[in-house]
């Protein structure tokens, strides 16, 4: 599988289509933090280029290893647009 460099992705629907590609691609990966637990909470971000869909990040939240930065995280991911993460813009 080819490895997109970074501000090398074409711009408009074939730089939505080429991100599309990249993230159906399988890659082996250990977690860091330890296999997944099932009585951990888990949130999402519903992610969009140039107001496209392009896919949604499910995230187990590690509150067995860090419970406060866990929830802080949660509370976040909950909160209405403005005053958390809904409708922000990140960057890589």
């Amino acid at each position: 599988a080819k490895a997109a460099k970074m501000g090398n992705t074409p711009s408009g629907s074939k730089g939505i289509e080429s991100i599309q590609q990249i993230a159906k691609t399988q890659t082996p990966f250990l977690p860091p933090l330890g296999p997944p637990n099932p009585s951990n909470p888990t949130v999402y971000f519903d992610i969009a280029a140039d107001g496209q869909p392009i896919g949604r990040i499910l995230m187990e939240i590690k509150a067995d290893v860090c419970p406060k930065t866990a929830e802080n995280f949660v509370q976040l991911a909950k909160a209405p647009a403005g005053q958390g993460y809904k409708a922000s813009k990140f960057h890589r």
